[in-house]
């Protein structure tokens, strides 16, 4: 069985918290969710089965659910706090969407860039040859003679070319339909320093939140952060982990003084806000609440950054397409205003 998509996850989770909150037994809210997902149904009412067994929703989810959603609903059920989990689940994957939503918006501004190409091309590989071999043009100025290599080259190999490069097309789109190479794909915009700042602070949102939820359900601070690691962008779980390390002889705000941690190490350069949040949860002992603010404040920063490097990236891709656009044209002018005068 595949995996759940996201969209499943948040129905589910909508579903189950909506009627636990209503006073349904577990069970039965979950034997319901056969019918909600008819598609699951088989799955739901083999996990309905073995919860009358004893067994737990976590360990029953865990096959086909994000790991770190996982140990979230698991910290939710030790607790007794299910369906704060669950709501804020929902938070999560929101942000989630977000961010991979961001991933789409490199469409357009590539698709630009390859529409001003295809034009440039178009005008210098079939119609300066046309009007060249109209006008029955001897000349061998260098923008006919690179026009009838091009035109060569598109009666010749511009059908195998295209199915070369369709073929490559599908394949990537293949490859993109795994989740992990999706992220990868995506972690390529980090190599940009304006994404870069906006997309840490978007996984160290999601982190924060994810965290808190843990901790609000009543985890210890180093079993959440442990718990929580999955839940890191894995660019950045390094510093998570040494977190974890430090938690046992040093406080939260300790362990993240930037004037003590040597600058290879990753923390260094977390972002103020979560340095923040573990500072004043140390001193109110609210650390869900602070990390719950950083959440939303990193979120906030980083859409704002985030709009700003797509401005910039669609400003680049128009510049680029109208230049390769007005260099093919120019080239047309220069060989039409050539051929008139051969001709006069």
């Amino acid at each position: 069985m595949k995996p759940f998509s996201q969209d499943e996850i948040t129905s589910a989770c909508h579903s189950i918290g909506d009627s636990l909150l209503a006073g349904m037994q577990l069970v039965d809210v979950i034997l319901d969710m056969a019918e909600l997902q008819p598609e699951r149904a088989e799955y739901w009412l083999e996990v309905s089965n073995m919860l009358n067994k004893g067994a737990t929703l976590s360990s029953q989810i865990e096959p086909l659910w994000p790991v770190d959603i996982v140990e979230t609903v698991r910290a939710g059920e030790t607790s007794g706090k299910i369906e704060a989990v669950l709501s804020s689940i929902i938070e999560m994957i929101k942000l989630r969407k977000e961010v991979n939503g961001y991933a789409s918006q490199v469409i357009y501004p590539a698709s630009m860039v390859l529409a001003g190409a295809f034009a440039a091309y178009f005008i210098l590989a079939v119609v300066i040859p046309e009007i060249s071999a109209a006008a029955k043009s001897t000349d061998g100025g260098l923008i006919i003679q690179a026009s009838k290599y091009l035109a060569y080259f598109h009666e010749h190999y511009f059908k195998p070319a295209l199915v070369f490069i369709f073929g490559w097309v599908g394949l990537g789109i293949y490859w993109l339909t795994n989740p992990n190479n999706r992220q990868k794909a995506f972690d390529v915009q980090l190599s940009f320093p304006k994404a870069h700042s906006a997309l840490k602070k978007f996984y160290f949102a999601m982190w924060a939140r994810n965290l808190a939820t843990l901790l609000e359900a009543g985890v210890p601070i180093k079993q959440a952060l442990a718990a929580s690691l999955k839940s890191m962008n894995h660019n950045f779980q390094d510093g998570v982990s040494l977190l974890v390390r430090d938690i046992e002889k040093l406080s939260a705000s300790e362990a993240l003084n930037k004037n003590k941690l040597v600058a290879s190490d990753p923390r260094s350069t977390w972002p103020r806000l979560i340095v923040n949040a573990f500072k004043l949860g140390d001193s109110s002992g609210l650390h869900d609440e602070q990390l719950y603010k950083a959440s939303t404040a990193l979120t906030n920063e980083a859409r704002r950054e985030m709009d700003i490097f797509y401005k910039f990236a669609h400003y680049i891709a128009m510049m680029i397409a109208s230049a390769s656009v007005a260099g093919a044209l120019a080239m047309f002018m220069n060989t039409y205003f050539s051929l008139i005068g051969q001709a006069l």
